[in-house]
């Protein structure tokens, strides 16, 4: 799989893609179009976030986040939180 082939899908709203999932891990792609938001939830397990493409904020316990290319962010568990895209973003999170 290369990430450059799949990450060039048109945006719309807000898409979340398991790109991987077995009993150890996991891998999604969340894809959001600039000005859309994936809500406020929480993860049961804790994971990392990393920015790939766009501008984002990822919103945790009233501080905000600006999320880059190239920016990683630990997401702990049982916290909730969102993410607002200011462009259009993919971002990748695993756990």
């Amino acid at each position: 799989m290369n990430v450059l082939d799949i990450t060039t899908k048109p945006f719309n709203g807000l898409t979340v893609e398991k790109l991987l999932k077995n009993e150890n891990c996991e891998a999604i792609m969340i894809s959001l179009e600039a000005g859309h938001t994936l809500p406020k939830h929480s993860t049961a397990k804790e994971a990392l976030l990393l920015m790939h493409q766009g501008e984002a904020v990822y919103s945790m316990q009233g501080e905000d986040t600006l999320l880059t290319p190239g920016v990683t962010f630990k997401i702990p568990t049982d916290i909730e939180h969102a993410i607002i895209a200011k462009k259009n973003s993919i971002i990748f999170v695993i756990r």
